[in-house]
């Protein structure tokens, strides 16, 4: 996806970064393989990240309060995901 926004290819990054956003959907959803708490924080905060570049802004928001919901998980990544939510209701209430 990056690589095709520094292009300025706007389609192809957003065909990209849902591509992306599947595959962790993949993981964290439907894989028989277990992550960490903070491993499956990660996830949700790239599938928030993910999906605001689709202009998902709900999608991103319920992915990062998954990140902060899940047990055992990192402060750090805790801060990230309500640091997100706050820039995404913010942008919002500027417009």
């Amino acid at each position: 996806h990056w690589l095709y926004r520094d292009v300025n290819d706007l389609e192809m990054s957003t065909m990209s970064a849902q591509t992306a956003l599947e595959s962790y959907h993949e993981v964290i959803y439907k894989s028989t393989c277990s992550l960490s708490a903070e491993q499956e924080q990660q996830c949700h905060i790239i599938m928030g990240e993910l999906s605001l570049v689709g202009g998902q802004r709900e999608d991103a928001i319920k992915c990062f309060h998954s990140a902060i919901s899940t047990k055992g998980g990192s402060e750090r990544f805790k801060v990230i995901a309500r640091d997100a939510i706050y820039t995404i209701k913010s942008d919002r209430a500027n417009k």
